[in-house]
């Protein structure tokens, strides 16, 4: 009779460690679902902040690029012209034995110029015509 009551008390032994899991197992299946749920919801506020954020930019990049007007614009074709000129007898002088000024710099005058707002940005740019 003692090998049936051991097996018994095996049975019911595991039996036990069978419940026990089986709850861990849910209660962990219901803390991972919690996690995730917290999880989601901080994505989708992340994500409704992002797209806050980017109306917001885009608001501000349509106040803050403005088109030139027509005497910006003169004034953009008058500079570019005089920039041509200039640039040429810069190329043909020293062909000729002109020798420059050292520290005259002729590079950076379009980053200068955006700078201090007196030209618009690249893209806004018209296209030079071909002379």
């Amino acid at each position: 009779m003692s090998a049936a009551n051991t097996k018994a008390t095996d049975l019911e032994q595991l039996q036990r460690e069978y419940r026990h899991m089986e709850q861990n197992r849910k209660a962990y299946a219901e803390e991972s679902h919690a996690v995730l749920r917290k999880q989601q919801q901080s994505i989708d506020k992340l994500r409704r902040d992002n797209d806050g954020l980017k109306t917001e930019i885009a608001m501000q990049m349509r106040t803050s690029i403005k088109p030139a007007n027509n005497f910006q614009q003169s004034m953009i074709e008058k500079l570019g012209d005089q920039m041509d000129k200039y640039s040429k007898q810069i190329e043909v002088r020293p062909r000729m034995g002109y020798k420059p000024r050292t520290g005259y710099k002729l590079e950076g005058w379009r980053e200068k110029a955006a700078g201090a707002h007196i030209l618009p940005p690249n893209d806004a740019l018209p296209t030079r015509r071909a002379q």
